[in-house]
């Protein structure tokens, strides 16, 4: 999305609410956000308020910019960088309007140009990315005069993946969310990522399913499905249905493009002492059931990765023994890249 001449990256709505400032950057059309839930729980529908994965993207001649955001619904970091570059981390609170000034870095221009070339992304891009905690509110930019535009293709990774899974792909218990498994998956690739996975509701809905069948903007799409809805409870039964639409729909709607199916990663419902708690049983189940639509499927562009070859070492993960820490993220990004090129042509 193009606003002001700036790229909002993973954003499908800039949102204004009468009587509040400002823009709220939204990863979902609130016709799919007002949808959610399964039998009362609707706890996805405030969830798709989180702009983690969103980014503002823009170059500009300017040596220093002031750009003014807020957070509502929580807070959290926003971490700023110069194409692949860090350039600074920030804190941005609940209700509070702060205004980042951000100065050009001179050493970039002191080195050999050739060294900063060939990456996913051109050093003359600002990238201006939201973790997760909070819904980013945009309120200005200001460039004192100079020339602000959105970046150019050639100035952008030439892959786009989008993702959709739980807090897993949403970075849960990540000391940042750079370090998470698809980002560092898409920096493996040189690709670019748009996130939408949602903490604790990743329950395939119709809604979402085909909010992402429908769209045509990404090249490679990755399924990190089953944890949310073994968790709530959902039978198996109905797992498989949902999922069943879902490969059904995204193999209709883009036949040629690529689609990574996940099994669950390793977690404590692997493991449990008692095997007859309907954690562990669902856990077996819903990993069956991810196989045996991939064989039903029978689609050249649909490829099984089974989740303990991506997390192999089980102190990867945090002590919930289900979301990962960063060194198992790291871990994970690395094993999911080197998956990819091994199993899909041309990445």
């Amino acid at each position: 999305m193009i606003y002001q001449n700036i790229k909002f990256h993973n954003v499908v709505q800039l949102e204004k609410v009468e009587e509040f400032p400002g823009l709220r950057l939204q990863r979902f059309a609130p016709e799919v956000r007002n949808a959610l839930g399964y039998e009362g729980d609707e706890r996805g529908r405030p969830r798709t308020h989180s702009s983690v994965g969103c980014e503002i993207r823009f170059v500009t001649t300017a040596k220093t910019i002031r750009l003014s955001l807020s957070a509502l619904y929580g807070e959290g970091d926003i971490l700023v960088y110069k194409g692949n570059f860090f350039h600074s981390k920030h804190r941005i609170k609940e209700g509070q309007i702060k205004t980042l000034e951000l100065d050009e870095s001179p050493k970039l221009a002191k080195v050999k140009p050739e060294i900063l070339k060939g990456h996913a992304f051109s050093t003359d891009v600002w990238r201006v990315f939201f973790c997760f905690g909070y819904c980013a509110v945009y309120h200005g930019i200001d460039t004192f005069g100079h020339m602000i535009r959105p970046p150019k293709e050639e100035e952008l990774p030439k892959i786009n993946i989008l993702a959709y899974g739980s807090s897993i792909t949403n970075g849960g218990s990540a000391s940042i969310v750079s370090n998470t498994y698809i980002y560092q998956a898409a920096r493996r690739l040189k690709a670019d990522i748009m996130n939408l996975a949602l903490g604790g509701a990743c329950l395939c809905e119709k809604e979402v399913v085909d909010f992402i069948a429908e769209r045509t903007d990404w090249d490679l799409l990755i399924l990190e499905l089953g944890v949310n809805m073994r968790n709530i409870g959902i039978p198996s039964k109905e797992f498989r249905k949902r999922v069943e639409y879902f490969l059904q729909a995204l193999i209709k709607s883009h036949p040629k493009k690529p689609i990574i199916l996940l099994t669950m990663f390793p977690n404590s419902g692997n493991y449990l002492i008692d095997e007859n708690d309907p954690l562990a049983i669902r856990t077996k189940e819903y990993n069956t059931i991810i196989r045996n639509l991939h064989e039903e499927m029978n689609h050249d562009q649909l490829y099984l990765i089974e989740g303990d070859e991506i997390l192999t070492d089980f102190s990867g993960l945090s002590c919930d023994l289900l979301h990962p820490f960063d060194f198992g993220y790291i871990e994970m990004g690395e094993n999911l890249a080197n998956k990819i090129v091994e199993k899909v042509e041309g990445v």
